[in-house]
């Protein structure tokens, strides 16, 4: 962690302040009131939550005004982050968090605050930041040596509680109420375990019980069954017997009825299946002709479509262009060449003018009579070209008027064979459309073939049934006596008198299954209850075991703790005040957090408590403590040291400028506040309030 910036609006003495800070030692110096505690109370209050001593929040800020801030950016593992503070007359806005590029942290209260911190900068959740500021990281001035004059018990407390030993004490004085409860509550498990148990000793005989009625109550439920259906039974052959006489009557007429009926339906089956065979055969038979017809129509097509083709090929052969092209250019040719003769008559006539052809100036000496016969064969000439010209135009106008005349003939055969095509294309779709409908009367018929045999099965299923009804008939003949009668009569109020005797029997075994199956379920309830408590009892036990030997060792742990801690820190303190007296003088710390010097003075061993040294002294020592403290209870990599040479002799002071340089190399940054200048020249930056 590194300190990067602190900003203070209308704090204290300062109406506005920005300062930066880099790696290393940062001294601030500066006369007394110019505001270098307020900066390390800053630090305090902003970055760990400490307050001004216990002070109200307006000791901040400024005489006069009502409103103000602080403001410290650090950065840390390559990420930047300001924590800004606002301040009024009697209250405080919570603190708030940015990022580098300005954007506030979604937190709200200061326990986020706190918890952000201590996770961004790996710290123990349980840390007292405030505590670990204000006793460790940065004593405030005039308070380095304060504890060491308080008395031992005070001294113990306070340096328990920074160490954090006197958690294993509190732990300790909690396990008697622990041991107490966990007693209790297995006195009461046990309790509703014993209660538990009496009520569900008995279950297996119950079950047993269940067991049994369930074996009679299925025994009795089928003697009714039984005797429900014998009873049945002779109800319907009473039944029967009593109208026997009309069921045979009626019988007979259906009988005779279904027979007709049948007879009827298998006539109407055959001539059906006789009509649909003859009309199938018929529609096959039309449609091997239709098919004839169509096979003819198909060639017809065909044909017609290959003259189509030969007329067409015929009409694209046929071209004069071939002729009329050379016509053509022979008449371009005499077009050119009357062209020429007529600019040669046209020189011909400006001579006749008396003009020089060439230089286009009057001439005298010019022959009239070799002009004359020049125009005349220019004329004679010109008028062959014309007359060549005009027969070759007629030549082609022959020819484009036979080429029309021929592609005309041609055009009109060519219809005349779309038109018989188009007459075949017709008859064949006809021919097709009415071989489509045969086809359907002969599916149609097929249908009523198959739904015709289908019919088979159902009149010889009713045949089938006219017989059952025949036996049926004979069976009726020969049952139904008096003497049947009275014996059926007799058999089914035996069977009655027994059917109502069982029943209640069985009633009241299915009554005695209910209030025992209820019994069951609440038994077996109170067993998993019971074994639940059990489980839940020997729980309970082991914790009651584990806490009696936890706290043995925790009422011993926390004097072991802080032994180990003081005697790891009073050497690492013994190193650091040598390193910085110079003396070879042995500094320990006592079990009582008290502070003992041990060196030779005038021959003899010399052993001081902390009460007994010099005021320098005890500032060195107090010194080294806090120093040791330091390197081993933050990680932050950040100290603070506040008028550090208060009561030093120069010696000291020099001695104590010199350590801190050595020993401060764990230390990413370090602020040394003091309006001393020995700190000036061994530190990496100086601000000068």
């Amino acid at each position: 962690m590194k300190i990067e910036r602190i900003e203070l609006k209308n704090i204290k003495c300062f109406d506005s302040f920005d300062a930066h800070f880099g790696a290393g030692i940062n001294f601030i110096s500066g006369r007394n009131g110019a505001g270098k505690t307020t900066l390390v109370e800053t630090l305090g209050h902003v970055l760990f939550g400490a307050d001004a001593q216990g002070r109200f929040l307006d000791y901040f800020l400024r005489h006069g005004t009502d409103k103000g801030e602080m403001r410290v950016t650090f950065s840390h593992a390559g990420e930047s982050y300001t924590v800004s503070r606002i301040l009024r007359r009697n209250a405080a806005a919570p603190r708030r968090v940015f990022d580098a590029n300005g954007d506030e942290l979604s937190l709200h209260g200061e326990r986020d605050v706190n918890d952000f911190l201590k996770q961004l900068l790996r710290m123990d959740p349980r840390t007292n930041l405030p505590r670990l500021f204000n006793e460790v990281i940065g004593v405030r001035q005039g308070t380095l040596t304060s504890v060491f004059h308080e008395a031992a018990s005070e001294r113990k407390r306070i340096f328990n509680a920074m160490l954090g030993v006197d958690r294993y004490k509190q732990a300790a004085m909690r396990m008697p109420a622990l041991s107490q409860y966990i007693r209790a509550r297995d006195a009461a498990l046990n309790t509703d375990i014993q209660v538990r148990a009496s009520h569900t000793q008995d279950l297996e005989e119950v079950r047993a019980a269940l067991k049994d009625v369930r074996g009679r109550a299925e025994q009795l439920g089928g003697r009714v069954e039984q005797l429900q259906k014998a009873s049945a039974e002779a109800d319907a052959a009473l039944e029967r017997v009593a109208r026997s006489a009309a069921a045979r009557e009626e019988l007979r007429a259906k009988l005779f009825k279904e027979q007709a009926s049948l007879a009827a339906d298998r006539k109407a089956h055959e001539q059906r299946l006789q009509l649909a065979q003859s009309g199938k055969e018929a529609a096959l038979a039309e449609l091997a002709q239709l098919e004839n017809e169509i096979d003819s129509a198909q060639k017809e097509l065909e044909a017609a479509h290959a003259r189509m083709q030969q007329a067409a090929q015929a009409l694209a052969d046929f071209s004069v262009n071939e002729r009329i092209e050379p016509c053509k250019k022979e008449i371009t040719a005499c077009e050119a060449r009357r062209a020429v003769l007529a600019q040669r008559r046209e020189q011909l006539d400006k001579t006749a003018a008396g003009i020089c052809p060439l230089l286009e100036t009057p001439c005298e000496k010019i022959d009239f009579g070799i002009l004359k016969a020049q125009t005349d064969d220019l004329a004679r000439e010109d008028a062959a070209q014309e007359a060549r010209a005009e027969e070759l135009r007629q030549k082609v106008q022959a020819m484009q008027r036979e080429d029309a005349a021929r592609r005309d003939a041609l055009a009109a055969s060519e219809r005349e064979c779309a038109a018989t095509l188009d007459r075949i294309k017709t008859r064949k779709m006809k021919l097709d459309a009415r071989l489509h409908t045969l086809k359907e009367a002969a599916m149609e018929k097929e249908r009523t073939i198959a739904a015709a045999q289908a019919e088979r099965p159902i009149l010889d299923e009713r045949a089938e049934q006219i017989r059952e009804t025949e036996r049926q008939l004979a069976l009726m003949e020969t049952d139904g006596g008096e003497e049947t009668l009275s014996n059926l009569r007799a058999a089914q109020l035996k069977a009655h008198e027994e059917a109502g005797v069982v029943q209640v029997q069985l009633e009241s075994a299915r009554m005695d299954c209910e209030r025992l199956e209820k019994e069951i379920v609440r038994k077996e309830t109170l067993a998993e209850e019971m074994a639940r408590l059990e489980e839940e009892r020997t729980g309970v036990q082991r914790v009651g075991t584990m806490s009696e030997t936890f706290g043995a060792m925790l009422r011993g742990a926390g004097e072991r703790v802080a032994a180990v801690y003081r005697e790891k820190l009073g050497r690492e303190a013994n190193r650091i005040h040598r390193a910085m007296t110079g003396e070879n003088a042995q500094l320990t710390w006592q079990e009582d957090y008290d502070i003992v010097l041990t060196d030779v003075f005038l021959g003899r061993e010399r052993v001081r408590t902390f009460r007994q040294l010099s005021g320098g002294e005890q500032m060195s020592a107090a010194l080294a403590i806090r120093l040791a403290l330091l390197k081993e209870l933050s990680t932050l990599g950040l100290a603070v040291f506040d008028e550090p040479t208060a009561n030093l002799d120069a010696q000291r002071r020099e001695g104590l400028a010199q350590m801190l340089r050595s020993v401060t190399g764990d230390f990413s940054q370090v602020f040394v506040i003091s309006h001393d200048d020995t700190f000036d020249a061994m530190s990496d930056s100086v601000l000068e309030l």
